[in-house]
Parts: structure tokens; sequence; C-alpha cells
């Protein structure tokens, strides 16, 4: 069912003078760096309106599934088997067995989700390596606000949104602390310079700074570590919020980065720490799915997985439940293609996701078949909401259906707060893998 705020906004967004307030804010964005590499990172013209008590359902869920699977990840640190199932190389044991020096190595993640509401609602992966995006949506929220539209609908329907940059610094500052740092840190936002996500490191620093906290935007190759302190250009670094993925830093610096030798010498303080890279394994979920590893959970982690989490398993040749079902997997999965996804395990944005009921049956088959070499997920299909969204084309307002995520922030490894909100034509649902729209949430009521 439609939300009146949604009907109401949309009927305002189709008046005549619509494509010219349209074509103002989509300006106003690019003149606050709101773009993904050149392109501005949200292409409609309407925010995401979720009920507050729908947005109190959602979190509250997510935060049960963040402690499921905050138990899992201790598991599987403490159990070599069980973390053989995990299938990581040996650098990638040797960095998670860093110790973060504070109790949640994913101090901030992402929960990805669909959630159809009064029908459903499935979370099918965790971001944990400090996901990107957070101070964009802030931003588009502070611009929605101010949208003619949106302050006529506000009159009627009271809206809220969230101070996510805030939150950040709060967060990497509790983590500081408990890492034993005193004094006030110096701080680097650390990511390769060319990624497509630079302008919002940008709009972080200039949070931080503004409120005291020096900080620099710095490449991992530009790091220098010695005599037990860890540097770049001259500046003394205290504190890093890592923003480079793990496999990627593994991938061109190796053990030997300045930066992971700063950080297993606790010179530096990091986050998330390495070990948020185990939780980013897709593989969790199969942990979370199968009730053989149900002991686990508290009761009502097991309740919020049973409601929320989608069939998960690694693929293997084996047999496994489905429902009530003793399967094969493998032949269960090729017959089952159209209501199944295929995974790789330990990548991010999209890479190499198939969508079952998108594929041939040979192209499912081949892709299976190379799925029993590596560490790959299949997951069950789930519901993926839709809504009507105004767009500027060919200087007219049009409305098209988009696909959408909800997907809640996690804070410290044991609360959810704010959401992101992705949109797209197609049912794989990535700003990253090209194509897709972010956009601010708002919160409808008394929230």
């Amino acid at each position: 069912m439609t939300l009146p705020v949604v009907t109401e906004y949309n009927e305002r967004m189709a008046r005549a003078d619509g494509a010219a307030m349209g074509e103002e804010l989509l300006e106003k964005m690019r003149q606050a760096r709101l773009t993904f590499g050149d392109r501005l990172v949200c292409s409609v013209l309407r925010p995401y309106f979720i009920r507050a008590e729908d947005y109190r359902r959602v979190t509250q869920a997510a935060a049960l599934i963040l402690g499921a699977l905050e138990r899992v990840s201790d598991a599987v640190m403490e159990d070599a088997a069980l973390r053989g199932l995990v299938g990581l190389r040996p650098d990638e044991e040797a960095i998670i067995a860093i110790d973060p020096g504070f109790r949640y190595a994913d101090s901030s993640g992402r929960l990805d989700a669909f959630f159809v509401p009064a029908q459903s609602l499935n979370f099918i992966e965790y971001n944990a390596e400090s996901p990107g995006g957070l101070a964009f949506g802030e931003v588009l929220s502070d611009l929605f606000r101010a949208f003619p539209v949106m302050a006529e609908v506000s009159q009627r329907y009271p809206v809220k949104a969230f101070p996510v940059r805030a939150w950040i610094l709060e967060t990497l500052l509790a983590a500081y602390h408990e890492w034993g740092g005193q004094a006030r840190p110096n701080i680097a936002i650390v990511d390769w310079r060319e990624v497509r996500t630079f302008n919002e490191f940008l709009l972080i620093q200039e949070t931080f700074e503004a409120v005291g906290y020096p900080t620099r935007i710095v490449d991992p190759r530009d790091l220098e570590y010695s005599g037990g302190r860890l540097c770049a250009d001259g500046f003394e670094i205290d504190l890093v919020y890592k923003r480079v993925v793990t496999s990627e830093l593994l991938g061109r610096e190796g053990l030997q980065s300045p930066l992971v030798r700063a950080v297993a010498d606790r010179a530096v303080c990091i986050v998330n720490g390495f070990r948020a890279h185990l939780l980013l394994k897709k593989v969790l979920f199969a942990f979370l799915s199968d009730p053989q590893y149900a002991h686990l959970y508290t009761a009502d982690q097991r309740a919020a997985i049973a409601a929320h989490i989608p069939w998960t398993r690694r693929v293997a040749e084996g047999y496994t439940q489905w429902s009530d079902q003793h399967i094969d997997l493998l032949p269960h999965a090729l017959a089952h293609r159209e209501n199944l996804v295929l995974k790789p395990s330990g990548e991010y944005g999209g890479q190499g996701v198939v969508l079952g009921w998108e594929t041939s049956p040979a192209e499912w088959e081949a892709a299976l078949q190379q799925a029993t070499q590596g560490v790959y997920v299949l997951q069950e299909r789930v519901p993926v909401p839709q809504e009507d969204f105004p767009s500027l084309e060919n200087g007219q307002i049009r409305f098209s259906p988009r696909f959408l995520d909800l997907d809640p922030y996690t804070w410290q490894g044991e609360e959810a707060r704010g959401c992101g909100v992705r949109l797209s034509g197609s049912a794989l649902l990535n700003v990253s893998a090209g194509g897709g729209s972010a956009v601010p949430m708002f919160v409808v009521g008394d929230e």
C-alpha cells in the first residue's frame, strides 16, 4: 500500500513547475559534490519514506541479526574447523588474527535488506568493511529537506532524518578510547586516491575538522611506518578511519603494508578493525541459516533468523536441509534455478552475483560448476519491493518503477540506527555496480 505522503509528494512533483524545481535540486547536488565518480549519487527527485513503526521493526530486527553475526564470528575465530569452512587464505587468516584493541571490529557496518511493508523483511548480506555512502545520504537529506515539494508535504507529515556524520565520529572516538587512546587524535581517512567515493571523504574530513579533529585523506601507498609512528607526508596519525577494503589492501600491499604493520604493533588504532573482514564473508549467512549451528544463538536471535534470514548454504557437494526436506544440494540447485541467487563469499559491490531467474539453464549449470571450485553461497530468492519515483528526463518529470533495498546502519556491534536506500531498474541493487541511485530516507511520524 502506498503511503499517503508518497502519493501527495508524487502529485506535487507532477505539477507544471516540477521539472524546473527538479533541475535546481540536481544542480545543488552537483554543487555539494554528491557524485560517485563522474555521476550524481542520486538520480531521482523523491526520498524514501518509511513509517516510524516500520523503521523500529527494521532496526530492532537488524540489531538481533547483528548480534547473531557477532556470535558466529566469535565462534569462527575460536574454532579452526569452523573457520576452515569460511575458506580463508593464509594472508586473510593472518590479518584477522590482529587484535583490533576493542570489542567489536565492525564498529560501523551496513546490513543489506529488502523490506516489503506488511509482508516481509529479509537481510541478505552484511557489509562490515566501513561501508560507503553514509555521508552522501546525510547531505542528500539536507538538500531534500529544503526542496519546495518536501517543505510542503512535511507540513502535513512530520519527518525525521539522522546525523550520520556525527555518529561516524562518535563511533571512531569510542573505539579509539577503548583501544587506549587518550589525547585528541589526528585522523586519517585511508583509501586509494582513485576511488569513486573520494568526494564523500571530503565531506567527512570537513565534518571532523569543523569540531577540531585534524584529518587527512591518505592513500595506503603514501603511508610510512618508522620509529613507532604511522605518518603520511609528515602528518602523524593516531586514528585510521579505514575505508580501504581489506582484500584489496592485501592484494596490492600484502601483510608488509605500513598500515598492517602499524596496526599489528598497536602503533595506531584502525576502525573498522581488520577482523571485520571475516564478517564480510557471505558464507556466515549459511551459518545463520543452517539449523546445525542454531546452538550458537540466543532464543531471540534464532527467532529473528527464522523470520528474516533467507535459506543460505555454501556451494559444495553433499546433502543439507531445505525447509523440511533432506536434499542433495547441487541437483536441487540445478532444478530450482529460478528461486536462487549465487554469490561469491568474499566479493562486494555486486561482483560475481548470478541471479538464477535471469540466467539460462546452461549458464546456471556452468556458474554452479565454477562455484564448486571456490567459496560461494546459494541463497533463496526473496521479494524485492518496487516503488514509483520521479526523475527528470529530457526536461520533463517522468515516473518509473524502481527496485529498492533498505540497509540499516550498524554501530559498535550492538545497535542499528539510520538506513541507506538504493534504487535500481534491476533486481541487483548496487550503486557501485553502475546504473543505480542512492536516495535519503525519512521516517514519517513519531519515531
